[in-house]
């Protein structure tokens, strides 16, 4: 353990030093019950008193006593301290990476200690910081880990091909609020009945079911298949997907400025239209704009994939956009859905406009770094994981 608390220390003056911080003298801080593990200052500013912890797994009462401890002890400290305004920044290494433990980490400093600073890294050298009431993303140089002992080895990387994606839907999702899911609404209970259900041949979903089975998310029972480790599942999920990249064009409105409810008019009159009904909704919205529409919004975030189900010409003419080439990350992507199934047989309509099924959207926000974290965070603890320590 002392090792990794060494290692942990490393790390930190890594990153903190990136951000313009200066190391200073430790044994010149004395408080009371409270070991100062380093101090950090930036010119003038007060002093960084930081405390590192070590833990190899989040476990919630475990955890929350860590942080309200360390919380508790500096506010008694930092009252008798020759440096009142100092400030406290607690760092954490995991052996894995936990929303959860971001989340506690959130609500503590909201509830005791507004202005905490916290740093949260994993051992595989990415993590989380909240440094001056900012958050962002943090990646170390030399982590404990390699990354393919974390992310999946290029064998289970194909357990989230598109049409395996549809198939680890049809198994998560059937009894879910058909506010989130309009996918098939029956429990497949053998191979033959996946097969049915999802509209995959039988060889294929019996490829699927093996892979599931040695990555250790599903298992077999006498009642049907059993899906496991949900939160790792869905990690390993949008890891796969952020690195596979999408068929996506950036776009623009015609008209600057053009109010989201006129955009949204336009949607439903284009969704409406008889022409190529046969082939189902022309578009479906995803991303930030999806979680919103569904009243799963956390921020201020409305950007949106446009998941099209027709030619490029035919949407941008009837929505009034235009292709955007002078933005790197446009707000409103157009993106071509890899198996129609996975996005179109699966959305739901909102005030008659197609929106994303409730996992898609976690999928879709998750890499966003316009807190796409925080948003799939929300949906995960608001929906998500209570339907699935519920229903599995």
């Amino acid at each position: 353990m002392e090792s990794k608390y060494k290692y942990l220390r490393a790390r930190i003056a890594e990153i903190l030093s990136k951000r313009g911080f200066c190391k200073g003298n430790a044994e010149e801080v004395n408080m009371e019950r409270i070991k100062v593990d380093a101090v950090f200052r930036k010119g003038a500013e007060s002093a960084l008193i930081v405390e590192i912890k070590a833990v190899h797994a989040y476990r919630a009462p475990e955890f929350r006593a860590l942080i309200g401890d360390a919380i508790l002890r500096f506010q008694h400290n930092v009252k008798s301290s020759h440096e009142p305004k100092s400030r406290l920044l607690v760092a954490i290494l995991m052996g894995r990476m936990s929303r959860k433990a971001e989340a506690d980490l959130q609500e503590y400093a909201r509830l005791h200690l507004p202005d905490l600073n916290w740093i949260l890294l994993d051992e595989f050298g990415s993590g989380r910081m909240h440094m001056d009431g900012k958050d962002e993303e943090v990646a170390v140089s030399d982590p404990l880990q390699k990354e393919s002992a974390r992310h999946p080895s290029p064998a289970q990387g194909n357990l989230f091909s598109p049409k395996n994606q549809w198939l680890l839907k049809v198994l998560l999702l059937p009894g879910i609020d058909q506010r989130y899911w309009g996918g098939p609404d029956h429990e497949p209970r053998s191979i033959g009945e996946l097969a049915e259900v999802s509209g995959v041949s039988q060889p294929s979903v019996s490829v699927f079911i093996n892979r599931a089975e040695q990555a250790g998310f599903l298992k077999r029972s006498s009642n049907g298949f059993i899906i496991q480790r949900h939160q790792e599942l869905l990690e390993d999920w949008a890891y796969a997907l952020k690195h596979k990249g999408k068929d996506q064009v950036g776009l623009r409105f015609l008209y600057e400025n053009e109010p989201e409810d006129r955009f949204l008019k336009k949607i439903r009159y284009y969704c409406k239209k008889p022409k190529d009904s046969g082939k189902g909704s022309p578009i479906v919205i995803g991303r930030h704009l999806a979680c919103h529409l569904m009243g799963m919004g956390r921020s201020n975030i409305r950007s949106a994939f446009l998941y099209a189900n027709r030619p490029q010409e035919e949407i941008l003419s009837a929505l009034d956009l235009v292709v955007d080439e002078s933005r790197s990350a446009a707000s409103l992507v157009l993106v071509r859905a890899p198996f129609q199934k996975l996005i179109f047989d699966s959305s739901v309509l909102i005030n008659h406009v197609p929106v994303s099924d409730i996992l898609q959207c976690y999928l879709d926000v998750y890499p966003s770094i316009d807190r796409g974290r925080e948003q799939a965070e929300y949906i995960y603890q608001k929906v998500l994981g209570p339907y699935f320590e519920g229903a599995h």
